[in-house]
């Protein structure tokens, strides 16, 4: 993983930020899977103060909360939840501030609908297919049928970010400093 990362930090500028946060996360999550309980309380609240730090830099950094909260309700950790909306003040204030004053990289012409139903088309997902292999594709694919809670959290994080990625400008879909934080945690 750690090639990956090298590679890309001079490409993706601030985006390695978000692409290092989601992969210590998912490493973490998946490292308490096991574990009735889940995570220590330390190491959630380190994660989300983390996060919002992460947000400063990079706000799509705000989809990661999504996995977070989740991870939150599913080891029932309701103590927690003070905290994390606490910790989710912050970048949801940055993020509604620019939304009202504009973001260049989200489409003034094209429905937030248009957007999601276009990554979902066959003309967009079979370029994907035909570039990771059928078999990758199909391992990929095999989480969705997984009951485990980190499966489960794994797939709320997937969807939660290729809704997010694909609501900016399709323009912007290709760049490596938008596909490196979207895909890599996935490496």
């Amino acid at each position: 993983l750690f090639p990956v990362v090298f590679f890309n930090i001079a490409i993706v500028e601030f985006s390695i930020w978000l692409f290092c946060f989601n992969t210590i996360m998912l490493l973490e999550i998946f490292k308490y899977s096991d574990l009735e309980r889940g995570m220590p309380s330390e190491n959630l609240k380190v994660l989300l103060i983390s996060l919002v730090l992460i947000c400063l830099i990079r706000q799509p950094a705000i989809f990661s909360f999504i996995p977070l909260l989740v991870y939150i309700l599913l080891y029932k950790s309701y103590a927690e939840l003070k905290f994390f909306t606490l910790c989710l003040v912050i970048p949801a204030i940055q993020l509604f501030h620019n939304l009202l004053i504009g973001n260049p990289a989200l489409p003034t012409d094209i429905s937030a609908y248009n957007l999601i139903y276009t990554s979902i088309s066959i003309d967009t997902i079979m370029p994907i297919f035909a570039n990771i292999g059928p078999f990758l594709f199909l391992a990929l694919a095999s989480f969705f049928f997984l009951n485990t809670k980190a499966n489960l959290l794994l797939i709320i994080f997937l969807l939660s970010y290729w809704i997010a990625f694909h609501l900016i400008d399709p323009i912007l879909w290709g760049m490596p400093r938008y596909l490196t934080e979207y895909i890599a945690p996935l490496v």
